[in-house]
């Protein structure tokens, strides 16, 4: 290669690396301006806004729900927590979790500890700190004198195995609760829907990454998860081609993938695999000694129908009423056929709501959490307190 070919080689490739860093920059600076502009515009477009009318603090929740959720970082490559954050609404440990409110004043007596796993709906998307199901429930077995610590270790985007996970993680690390709450539902199935039954929630690709030996390949999947995570151009790119396959076939449509028997045979699946690991996570609890009770959450796939306000927010009542809806709806009830032990079915506790209470598909205002967390208390008392 002459050295005139060698100079036009390194000017190129510095112009290239120099026009994506250029780029880059310009992505995060037109997102930070973008933000900080019209800081309600980032989460207005994706929830019901009906939920919040007339609350003031709505649009500092999400600022602050964006910013603590997107600071995430993959745990034991099962689970997604996040770095600690401090803000009004949202607050973040140390560990990456989710402050709870808490009792003041002396208890009564030993306390007992209760952990409640589950997915962004445990977290308390759309939610204050005081106002999440877990801080509910604190709320309401505390109401006559301090007796339960309540720990929220819901970790958005999880399912029921990385939840069960994280749980057998906790009691390895001799964190050993006295009580243990599932609230479940929402992402196996609609996982095992998008990629079949056998999805694994993260579990799929766990073996090859524990084949990792060396420092610097430890090293690498680190600085790739970096890159993946802070990377606008790779966002953009992402974000540019989801949009593109949307514009071809439109959310409900996909909802079209399963007749009837295929949708009742996913749900049949989906059921089986919930089995077997509650089967795991009682086998836990005998071995560890504490107790369970797992609910399953509602959605807005099991309600009866939908409100104005929820159609005026963008959800189709087609696809309400497609597979998706179908899946939610077989595998519901094939589980209480079942009669699973500790098992709760809360999927109609908004059944005949004359208001929202639903934020999306599955998240709850503050207002649905309460009832939700009203729904458990009366449950635990009856079970495990009579």
């Amino acid at each position: 290669m002459s050295p005139e070919t060698k100079r036009n080689l390194k000017f190129a490739l510095s112009a290239i690396f120099l026009f994506f860093i250029l780029v880059e920059l310009g992505l995060h600076g037109a997102r930070f301006l973008y933000r900080l502009w019209k800081p309600s515009d980032v989460w207005k477009g994706s929830y019901i806004w009906s939920s919040y009318e007339g609350k003031e603090w709505v649009n500092g929740l999400f600022k602050e729900t964006i910013e603590a959720t997107t600071r995430g970082y993959n745990i034991f490559f099962t689970l997604w927590g996040g770095s600690e954050y401090r803000g009004k609404y949202v607050n973040i440990d140390s560990l990456g979790f989710r402050k709870t409110w808490h009792p003041t004043g002396e208890p009564l007596g030993k306390t007992k500890t209760i952990y409640v796993l589950g997915a962004s709906t445990t977290w308390g998307v759309g939610a204050r700190d005081d106002y999440t199901i877990p801080s509910h429930l604190a709320k309401i077995l505390n109401k006559d004198g301090y007796r339960y610590e309540v720990y929220n270790y819901g970790t958005p985007a999880s399912t029921f195995i990385q939840e069960l996970t994280h749980l057998a993680l906790l009691l390895r690390e001799d964190h050993k609760p006295d009580y243990v709450i599932f609230y479940i539902g929402f992402n196996r199935i609609l996982e095992a829907y998008q990629r079949g039954p056998k999805a694994m929630g993260g579990l799929t690709n766990l073996g090859e990454k524990l084949e990792i030996q060396s420092d610097w390949d430890h090293i690498w999947v680190g600085l790739t998860g970096i890159f993946r995570r802070h990377c606008m151009i790779c966002k953009t790119v992402k974000r540019t081609s989801a949009f593109l396959q949307r514009s071809k076939k439109d959310l409900e449509e996909v909802s079209s993938e399963y007749d009837e028997e295929e949708a009742k045979e996913v749900a049949r699946e989906i059921v089986e695999y919930r089995l077997r690991t509650i089967e795991l996570l009682d086998n836990l609890s005998k071995a560890y000694g504490f107790k369970y009770a797992i609910f399953w959450q509602p959605s807005i796939f099991t309600e009866e129908r939908l409100l104005k306000e929820e159609e005026k927010a963008g959800i189709n009542p087609s696809f309400y009423e497609g597979d998706l809806a179908r899946v939610f709806k077989y595998a519901i009830r094939r589980l209480n056929q079942k009669s699973v032990p500790h098992f709760y079915d809360l999927s109609q506790a908004l059944r005949g709501r004359q208001k929202p209470y639903y934020i999306d598909f599955v998240h709850l205002n503050e207002e649905g959490n309460e009832i939700i967390a009203e729904k458990m208390g009366e449950i635990f008392e009856k079970e495990f307190l009579k």
